[in-house]
């Protein structure tokens, strides 16, 4: 959606337009190195002037495929400015078995049109960000406890 309202100045916006800033819509985001399959993704986004806030709720099912290429990737709502890429917009945790282990998600730009997940990980020295796919940060599980994510953040718009 483009930004409907007016914000330079000397305009004038209505009740109406006023009551619609920061009214979030859904989108369908399109997938790369996952295939949803039957898998519930709920996606809200909110474009208040040049930012756009997001919210992505996913969760897995037996037909659910992740690629043991990533990162697990997914298209934004609004094109945001290209300079985003590898930048953050965003954080959520990250459960490959709903039963197991929580682990903390990033999720960074890519060429102003995708966000690409990536799942912390730790050793002696330093926490990094790597890389999710099949088996990380833990297989992904598509039958019994089903895997699952809640990523949310926001972004400047192209």
């Amino acid at each position: 959606m483009a930004n409907p309202f007016d914000f330079s100045a000397g305009a004038v916006l209505t009740a109406a337009q006023l009551n619609q800033i920061g009214d979030f819509e859904s989108w369908t985001p399109t997938w790369t190195n996952l295939t949803v399959g039957s898998a519930t993704v709920q996606a809200q986004y909110a474009q208040v002037n040049e930012l756009v806030f997001w919210q992505l709720e996913f969760a897995g099912a037996s037909d659910t495929v992740y690629s043991s290429s990533g990162p697990f990737q997914f298209t934004l709502p609004v094109t945001a400015v290209s300079d985003l890429t590898y930048a953050p917009m965003g954080t959520g945790w990250l459960r490959p078995d709903t039963g197991g282990t929580i682990f903390f998600g990033q999720v960074l730009g890519t060429s102003g049109s995708k966000g690409s997940i990536y799942a912390f990980g730790a050793n002696a020295t330093f926490l990094y960000a790597n890389v999710t796919k099949n088996n990380a940060p833990d297989t992904w599980l598509t039958s019994g406890n089903l895997a699952d994510m809640y990523l949310s953040g926001w972004y400047k718009v192209a």
